[in-house]
């Protein structure tokens, strides 16, 4: 897929824009994405939402690494390799009520997610180290952003605030806090089959 452009949004992230072409996706999936010729691809959750003519993916570069530094490096009009989307990290419900919860860059799902379906009934709690980590939070009609750095968590946001027991809760990022989070929310009487999990690392 040819390569439209690179938007940088903090020092370590950028979002990674292509042409769409044929390529179909349901909010909340992912992909994965290699340099031709490179031989390795990492995975990376879709960033834009289902109307949108391109296709954008967040994108978090991590030192030293194989794919990000080299997808940082793009020029329009160069080519990436995409195989996918896949993934079952959807919502099948538009008129429920949803608790998202992400941790930096695991907020990529969700951001596709809001902008497929802008009249959901959500709150998205943002788990962050530093103030810029707030990657695009113009584009969030509920957004709250814990900053660690600041001494704020999402645990401890989630400890102090009601959450109403119908809510269908998503959690994307860390697996220290997906697991942290799980257990605050089935002790404040959330159903197990109402939580939905994708650990990033």
């Amino acid at each position: 897929m040819k390569v439209l452009g690179i938007r940088n949004i903090s020092k370590t992230a950028f979002v990674l824009r292509l042409e769409r072409g044929k390529f179909e996706f349901i909010p909340g999936q992912c992909a994965n994405i290699g340099i031709p010729k490179m031989a390795v691809n990492r995975e990376y959750s879709v960033y834009s939402g289902v109307k949108d003519k391109y296709i954008e993916f967040l994108i978090k570069e991590v030192q030293n690494g194989v794919v990000s530094t080299n997808l940082r490096q793009l020029k329009p009009g160069d080519k990436v390799s995409v195989d996918g989307a896949y993934g079952l990290f959807n919502i099948n419900d538009e008129k429920k009520k949803y608790l998202f919860v992400a941790t930096g860059t695991g907020i990529a799902p969700f951001h596709s997610i809001v902008k497929s379906y802008p009249k959901l009934d959500y709150k998205l709690l943002h788990g962050i180290r530093t103030k810029d980590e707030e990657y695009d939070k113009k584009d969030y009609k509920n957004y709250i952003s814990c900053v660690s750095s600041d001494g704020q968590r999402v645990t401890d946001y989630l400890k102090k605030n009601p959450i109403r027991t119908d809510t269908v809760c998503y959690l994307c990022g860390n697996s220290n806090m997906i697991n942290d989070v799980y257990d605050i929310l089935r002790e404040k009487g959330i159903s197990g089959s109402n939580i939905h999990s994708e650990s990033f690392f």
